[in-house]
């Protein structure tokens, strides 16, 4: 089965790759289509999430953010750190879903301790808002610095205004627990 989807999703992306505006030469939309749904359907996460990109973006397919929902949650549930990131930021926004904060926050944590710098900067931002958890400036902090340490521009202009107004102390512990957050990510 395994292979299957490998090769569905190979078959998929020569035809037309998920992010491109018009098929591959030779290809076509309804064929990646077919390959992908079949991939996806085998349960890939990475062709779920690429089906979802193309449901969320319109792209050979109608635009249907509750289709692009659904395959982001599947690949999200499968382990995808995008797909995680991707549901996040339409559960937080109300598109094709419920606004569910709470959901988005938890959805930024598994994409964060990917490594992902996009969910890292947003699972900060919740904290540092207390948007679907509790304010907390300290974890705020840590988290964008490790987002901003991976060369996210937004993270590195919020991280400098934050270092510039918090005191001392709060940027010292948050300094540590960035360590500590470095230190337990890198060992993943």
């Amino acid at each position: 089965m395994r292979f299957v989807r490998v090769v569905a999703v190979a078959l998929a992306v020569m035809a037309a790759p998920a992010w491109a505006e018009t098929p591959a030469p030779g290809g076509n939309y309804g064929d990646a289509l077919r390959w992908y749904v079949r991939a996806a359907e085998a349960g890939d996460a990475r062709a779920q999430f690429l089906l979802a990109i193309r449901f969320e973006k319109g792209i050979g397919v109608d635009t249907d953010l509750v289709q692009a929902a659904a395959w982001y949650r599947q690949a999200a549930e499968g382990g995808h750190a995008e797909a995680q990131f991707k549901l996040g930021t339409l559960l937080e926004q109300g598109r094709g879903v419920a606004v569910d904060l709470e959901a988005a926050f938890g959805w930024y944590r598994l994409a964060a301790e990917s490594g992902l710098a996009e969910a890292q900067y947003n699972y900060g931002v919740a904290y540092l808002n207390g948007s679907g958890t509790e304010r907390d400036v300290v974890e705020a902090l840590a988290w964008i610095d490790l987002a901003a340490e991976q060369g996210l521009d937004v993270a590195v202009a919020l991280r400098d205004r934050l270092l510039d107004v918090l005191p001392e102390e709060m940027l010292s512990e948050a300094q540590s627990r960035a360590d500590t957050l470095r230190t337990r990510l890198t060992a993943n």
